[in-house]
């Protein structure tokens, strides 16, 4: 990221029920995170204490990328793509964690690798996306078409 950019970190801090034990540790992250923006003289840091669904209430601004890494389960990461990937410019890109379980050299959890299957490896099922590149546990995807319009009315 360029010295003027703001890198937004959205972590709740709180133990995943799907990885019982995981609970961030928010201190350490602080610390590294801010020593490797400080290395790099950039970006800005923001961060966001809450849940994705708090941050994303409020969010009014586009993405150039956003990684998404939350509680793993089918229902989270389907509801951070729905929140967050509205707010993602054209040529953006959005990166899904532990979204490969089961895929050749990849690995991850079924909730994340469902959200995937259905969004970018069925064929015709996100057109405005097209999968950029597949690597361990990641995916990602770049938008097309659109963006940013931010979320549809409800």
């Amino acid at each position: 990221l360029s010295p003027g950019a703001t890198l937004h970190l959205v972590d709740p801090y709180i133990e995943n029920a799907l990885r019982p034990g995981s609970r961030g540790t928010e201190t350490a992250t602080r610390r590294v995170v801010t020593r490797a923006a400080r290395a790099a003289d950039g970006p800005a840091l923001a961060w966001h204490v809450e849940l994705s669904e708090q941050t994303a209430a409020r969010w009014s601004a586009p993405i150039d990328m956003v990684f998404i890494d939350g509680d793993h389960s089918e229902a989270g990461c389907q509801l951070d793509w729905d929140l967050w990937s509205p707010w993602v410019r054209h040529g953006g890109v959005a990166v899904l964690h532990d979204a490969r379980e089961g895929q050749p050299g990849g690995w991850g959890l079924p909730g994340p690798t469902t959200v995937a299957d259905r969004l970018f490896r069925d064929p015709g099922s996100a057109p405005s996306w097209r999968l950029l590149e597949e690597v361990d546990s990641a995916v990602a995807v770049e938008r097309t078409v659109g963006g940013p319009a931010g979320p549809a009315p409800s």
